[in-house]
């Protein structure tokens, strides 16, 4: 199959910089799933590996070998449109047919690579039909089946699963997920959905007007966001962010707020007090890692639930702490009790899952 490397890339329309110094490596067999708000440039960046767009500065190398003049036809790259681009006067067979038939398969192995995908995608009773016959998740399944079958030395998928409801969607990923692993082939996987991209990347690379935040398994992305963007991009509910000052007392560190102080582990302290550019920081606790109380205990912080959001077996509480509305959530059948609107409530922070980020840089400072 083929590495993938990104090499200070940038690409500029007109004026404006699309892509501000990429780099980026996709391993052999790997999937990277790049992931970010709409036009954040996720697709220049597969146009850019594809060939089909130059950037102005930068290289780009696949298995060690620059490609920067290589002709799109010639890097054996598969490649599903997020409009499809399907040929309109051919049925769904045809579609599927025609790069096999180009690349001079015999024709036993085109029908048995067409079949199975057929049966891949849930494609039976529409394989004759052509693309104006078909829904817009059914035309989808047609492009990205047109790519699957040819097997190239790289896939790059383009929001290839935003057509299909709920319920298909999920189906896919998982499918198209064991096929990446069955087949060993190099993917890049673009799309705007954060739980669609941990569910399938080994590896995530997150981004923002045209620059890569981070890029980690999803567990890191997860555990360790390097940036308030990651940070508040990657979960959901999302990450609640309180403001905060750095304060020592009696050698011990703590980030001080109107409604609490929370202590810095001492294996920490050092790293972050270096990491500041000021005393001013941003503290992050993901919703699962507040835990609500009937009484008080301890340092516990007085709150009023805001909002109820039931969530099958997890509930959702928006709770307002003063002038700030936190997010947590948790097991109904761990709360000890049914929250109801308006209650008055107590907070506590589980502050070993702490995330401390420098306000002026919104870098990550443990």
């Amino acid at each position: 199959m083929a590495s993938i490397r990104l090499e200070n890339v940038t690409v500029r329309y007109e004026h404006y910089d699309v892509l501000k110094g990429i780099n980026l490596t996709v391993d052999d067999g790997e999937l990277c799933a790049l992931v970010g708000p709409s036009g954040c440039g996720k697709t220049s960046v597969l146009r850019v590996i594809a060939g089909l767009t130059r950037p102005v500065a930068g290289n780009v190398y696949m298995d060690g070998q620059l490609v920067n003049d290589v002709p799109p036809g010639e890097r054996d790259i598969a490649m599903v449109f997020q409009r499809f681009a399907l040929y309109p006067y051919m049925t769904t067979r045809e579609n599927w047919a025609f790069p096999l038939l180009a690349a001079g398969l015999p024709q036993k192995e085109i029908e048995a690579r067409i079949n199975a995908m057929s049966e891949f995608l849930s494609m039976g009773p529409l394989m004759d039909r052509y693309p104006k016959q078909l829904s817009g998740g059914q035309q989808q399944r047609v492009a990205v089946g047109r790519a699957l079958v040819r097997r190239a030395k790289v896939f790059l998928m383009d929001e290839p699963l935003g057509s299909q409801d709920a319920k298909m969607r999920v189906e896919m990923r998982a499918k198209l997920k064991k096929l990446q692993m069955d087949l060993g082939i190099t993917t890049v996987y673009v799309t705007h959905d954060q739980v669609e991209a941990q569910a399938i990347g080994d590896k995530v690379a997150v981004m923002e007007a045209g620059i890569i935040h981070q890029v980690g398994s999803p567990e890191e992305i997860y555990d360790k966001p390097a940036t308030l963007f990651v940070a508040g991009f990657v979960g959901t509910p999302g990450m609640n962010f309180l403001h905060g000052s750095l304060q020592r007392e009696d050698d011990h560190l703590f980030i001080r707020h109107p409604l609490f102080k929370l202590a810095v582990p001492p294996a920490l302290a050092a790293n972050v007090e270096a990491g500041a550019s000021s005393q001013e920081v941003i503290v992050g606790f993901r919703p699962e890692h507040i835990r609500l109380h009937q009484i008080a205990e301890g340092d516990a912080i007085p709150a009023e639930i805001y909002v109820l959001e039931p969530q099958s077996n997890k509930l959702v509480v928006s709770l307002k702490l003063g002038q700030e509305i936190l997010k947590m959530q948790a097991d109904r059948d761990r709360l000890g009790f049914e929250p109801r609107l308006g209650q008055k409530v107590f907070v506590t922070f589980e502050q070993e899952f702490a995330h401390i980020f420098d306000k002026a840089t919104g870098r990550r400072m443990d």
